[in-house]
């Protein structure tokens, strides 16, 4: 991917426009929703080796919302099956 590349990820209910940049050498992903919901700014970061998402600013009242986009992502990104905007 290069940066400022946008895609797209279609699920059952809603439409995910992601936007992906760097931040402090870290590659962060933008997230607008189909719905309405508020837009979030996903990390997948590490925690004892292991790797999990969060979202900047941290939304503790999110957090099943960002692991399951952050994995709607991830799945997009191994698959390369995102279409570029």
């Amino acid at each position: 991917m290069e940066l400022g590349d946008r895609f797209e990820i279609k699920l059952p209910d809603l439409t995910m426009q992601v936007g992906y940049h760097i931040i402090n050498n870290d590659e962060v992903f933008h997230v607008v929703f189909s719905d309405g919901r508020p837009e979030l700014v996903l990390h997948e970061a590490l925690s004892g080796g292991l790797p999990f998402w969060t979202s900047i600013p941290e939304a503790k009242h999110r957090l099943k919302e960002v692991a399951y986009f952050g994995a709607r992502i991830a799945e997009h990104l191994k698959n390369k099956s995102y279409v570029l905007l």
